[in-house]
């Protein structure tokens, strides 16, 4: 879950929607947390300090933008 949410809060900061990234770049993403991860440096979500409506919807609606 850790890892979905640092794709979704780079995504996010980024200006950029799930949607409109190929899944290369999310790929990228997604290894770059798994990376920060097994070296303890991702830290809590700070999605709720984003002012983004893409930050506001929930888990189920974030998991449908990656099928």
């Amino acid at each position: 879950m850790r890892r979905f949410t640092y794709l979704e809060e780079k995504t996010i900061r980024a200006g950029r929607s799930l949607k409109e990234m190929t899944l290369a770049e999310m790929d990228e993403i997604w290894n770059e947390a798994k990376e920060l991860e097994a070296k303890g440096e991702v830290a809590k979500s700070n999605v709720a300090e984003c002012n983004c409506n893409d930050a506001k919807r929930s888990d189920a609606e974030g998991a449908e933008l990656l099928q």
